[in-house]
C-alpha cells in the first residue's frame, strides 16, 4: 500500500509537470540547436535558455532545460549550479525534475536558493543535492545519493525525504514542519549515514514514525536531533521495523504519540529491531492513548536495543504502561551506564505504576552500572514500579531496601544539577568508582556524553557520566565573549568544528588546540571576524580520535572549550 501511494503521488507530480508549457518537441528543437553539453552548467532565475550556461555570467534560465542538455557518464559526472534566487513553476517556469546518472544539483548557498513547489527525484547511479531550501519532498531511489546542506519543509507530502532501495548520506539536513503519510524521513530497504542533522516539528497521521521511519534498513546517525515530532500510531520520534541502526550522540526529545485508542513508543518504537545507542538522550517524550499508553520513552516488541551512556529523563505515559521502557514478546533491552531520572507516570491512581515493565515472561530488561533515581513513580512507595528487571552495580531508589543484585546501592547520586550536563555526578557522589570492576565484554564507549574519558581511575562510575576533577567547574570566559553567546558544534566532531558567537569587536580570534596532557596540537591560528554574529570553522580532520581543548583568545583574555574528535 505504501509503495502504491508513492506511485500515485509521483504520477500526479509528473502529470502536473506536463502542464507547464514545455512540450517534448520544444525540448527536442532546443537540443538540436544547442547540442548536448558534457560540462557543468549554471542556472539563474535571471538567465536565458539561449545562453551557453557554461559560466555564472552566462547562465541558463531553467533547471529542466539544463537537465535536458547535460550529458554525463561514470568518468564525467557533472553538476548543475543554481545561482541565488527563487525558482518555482509560477515565477520561472520550473517543473518537478528527476536526476539521471551522475548528475548533481548544487545551490549557491542553503539560504539563498529557494525551490518553491518543485518536487525532486534522485533516480540515477550517483546523484547529489546540496545547498538548497525547498518546500516539496525528495524521492530517492538512486544507487548512491548524497543530500547535504538542505532545508526541507513541506506542508503535506508522502514524506519529506523518502529513500527506497538506496545508499544515502545526509549531512547537515533539516527536515521540519511536514505532515506526512510515512514519516518526515522514510528509509526503506536502504543503507544510510546521517550526520549533524535535525528532524523536528513533523507529524504523521496514517503510518508510524512521526520523525524517522526506518524499515528493513541499516545505518548510522551521528549528532542528530529528533525533536517535537508526533504520530497517531507508533513511534512519535523514531519507528524501527526489522532494522538495527546505530545512534551516536543522538537526541530524541519532546516527541509524542497521541491516539484515540492505543499509543506505543513516544520516543522510540522497535519491532523485530536491535538498535544501538551511544552517548544519546531520550527525554521528554510521551504516549497518550485513551485506552492504553505503553512506553513513554521506548517500546519494544521482539527487540533487543542496547543503550550505552544514555540519559532517560522526563518521559511520560499518561495512562498505564511504563514511562521509560515497555517490552512485549521476546524483548531484552540492555542499559549500560544509563541515567534514568525525572520520568513520570500519569494517572497512577487508576492504573498500574511502572517505570520499566514487561508484558511477557519471555522479556526482561537488564540494567548495569546505572542510576535510577528521582522518578515520580517511586513516590508511591511500591516495590513493583519496575517489573521484569535485573540490575547490577546500579544506584536504584527503592524505598524499602536495596534492589536485588550484585553491587547495587540506594543513595542520592548527587547530580551537578546545572549547566549543559545537569546529570553529571559531583565529587560527593556515592556512584564514583562503584560500577562493575570488570568491564570486560561490556564494549563501553571511550567517552561519556560530556566528552570525559569513560573509565577514570581504572573503575567505571555508575550512570551516564564519568566523574573527574573538572566536573562542575566553570570554564574561564573572557569579557568580549559572554558564555551564553559562545558555542561550538558539532561535538563530537569529525571533520570541521564550528564556533559561533556574538561580538562587536573586529580583532582576530586566536585559536589553539591542546590535547588532554596540555600539549599544543595545533599552533596559534588567527581567524578574522566581524561585528555581530560570527561563525568560524576549524579543520580538525587531521586530529586523532580523542578529547581536546580549544583555546580562544582575544586581547590577552582566554576561554577554553572541550571537544571530542571521532
Amino acid at each position: 500500500m505504501k509503495r502504491l501511494l508513492l506511485i500515485i503521488i509521483l504520477t500526479a507530480n509528473l502529470l502536473f509537470a506536463q502542464t507547464i508549457n514545455i512540450s517534448a518537441d520544444d525540448i527536442t528543437i532546443r537540443n538540436e540547436r544547442a547540442g548536448l553539453v558534457n560540462a557543468d552548467l549554471y542556472v539563474s532565475p535571471e538567465g536565458d535558455n539561449e545562453n551557453s550556461g557554461l559560466t555564472p555570467d552566462d547562465p541558463l534560465k531553467n533547471i529542466w532545460y539544463a537537465l535536458s542538455i547535460i550529458t554525463t557518464d561514470s568518468l564525467n559526472p557533472h553538476t548543475i549550479h543554481l545561482l541565488e534566487g527563487h525558482y518555482s513553476p509560477g515565477l520561472t517556469g520550473e517543473t518537478d525534475f528527476s536526476l539521471t546518472d551522475y548528475v548533481s544539483v548544487s545551490g549557491a548557498s542553503q539560504t539563498s536558493v529557494i525551490l518553491d513547489s518543485i518536487g525532486i527525484g534522485l533516480h540515477g547511479e550517483e546523484n547529489s543535492l546540496s545547498n538548497l531550501t525547498m518546500n516539496r519532498g525528495i524521492d530517492c531511489d538512486a544507487t548512491n545519493a548524497t543530500l547535504e546542506n538542505l532545508t526541507v519543509s513541506a506542508n503535506s507530502d508522502f514524506a519529506g525525504i523518502s529513500c527506497i532501495t538506496t545508499n544515502v548520506t545526509l549531512e547537515n539536513v533539516t527536515v521540519s514542519n511536514i505532515s506526512s503519510i510515512v514519516g518526515a524521513l522514510y528509509l526503506n530497504n536502504s543503507s544510510f549515514t546521517i550526520n549533524n542533522s535535525e528532524i523536528t516539528n513533523n507529524t504523521t497521521s496514517l503510518a508510524a514514525g512521526g520523525g524517522v521511519n526506518i524499515c528493513n534498513s541499516g545505518g548510522e546517525l551521528h549528532n542528530v536531533v529528533i525533536s517535537n515530532n508526533s504520530s497517531r500510531h507508533n513511534g512519535g520520534g523514531v519507528y524501527c521495523d526489522n532494522s538495527s541502526p546505530v545512534f551516536y550522540n543522538t537526541q530524541i526529545i519532546g516527541n509524542t504519540v497521541d491516539s484515540v485508542d492505543y499509543a506505543y513508543g513516544g520516543g522510540l518504537y522497535c519491532y523485530n529491531s536491535n538498535p544501538v545507542f551511544y552517548n544519546s538522550q531520550i527525554s521528554n517524550n510521551a504516549v497518550n492513548g485513551n485506552i492504553e499508553s505503553f512506553g513513554g520513552g521506548v517500546y519494544c516488541e521482539n527487540s533487543t536495543p542496547l543503550f550505552y551512556n544514555t540519559i532517560f529523563s522526563g518521559n511520560m505515559a499518561l495512562s498505564e504502561g511504563s514511562s521509560v521502557i515497555y517490552c512485549e514478546g521476546d524483548s531484552h533491552p540492555v542499559l549500560y551506564n544509563a541515567t534514568i531520572t525525572g520520568n513520570q507516570q500519569g494517572n497512577f491512581w487508576l492504573h498500574q505504576v511502572y517505570l520499566i515493565a514487561n508484558k511477557d515472561t519471555n522479556s526482561n530488561v537488564s540494567i548495569i552500572n546505572s542510576i535510577v533515581y528521582f522518578n515520580d513513580t517511586t513516590t508511591v512507595g511500591s516495590a513493583t514500579w519496575m517489573y521484569g528487571v535485573t540490575a547490577t552495580y546500579s544506584d536504584i531508589q527503592k524505598f524499602n531496601g536495596i534492589w536485588p543484585g550484585e553491587g547495587n546501592i540506594d543513595q542520592d547520586p548527587v547530580f551537578v544539577n546545572s549547566g549543559e550536563h545537569p546529570y553529571q555526578i559531583n565529587d560527593l557522589s556515592p556512584c564514583i568508582d562503584m560500577g562493575n570492576p570488570d568491564t570486560t565484554g561490556l564494549n563501553l564507549p571511550e567517552y561519556d556524553p560530556a566528552g570525559e574519558v569513560r573509565i577514570s581511575n581504572n573503575i567505571v562510575d555508575m550512570g551516564a557520566y564519568e566523574w573527574n576533577i573538572m566536573v562542575g567547574t566553570d570554564e574561564p570566559v573572557f569579557s568580549d565573549f559572554p558564555k551564553n553567546n559562545l558555542s561550538i558544534y558539532p561535538n563530537p566532531a569529525c571533520k570541521t568544528l564550528h564556533i559561533t558567537f556574538q561580538s562587536e569587536s573586529t580583532a582576530p580570534v586566536i585559536a589553539t588546540i591542546y590535547n588532554q596532557l596540555g600539549q599544543q596540537i595545533k599552533s596559534e591560528i588567527p581567524i578574522e571576524r566581524q561585528p555581530g554574529n560570527n561563525e568560524l570553522s576549524l579543520d580538525v580532520s587531521s586530529l586523532e580520535t580523542g578529547v581536546y581543548l580549544l583555546q580562544l583568545a582575544i586581547d590577552g583574555q582566554v576561554t577554553t572549550k572541550k571537544f571530542v574528535k571521532y
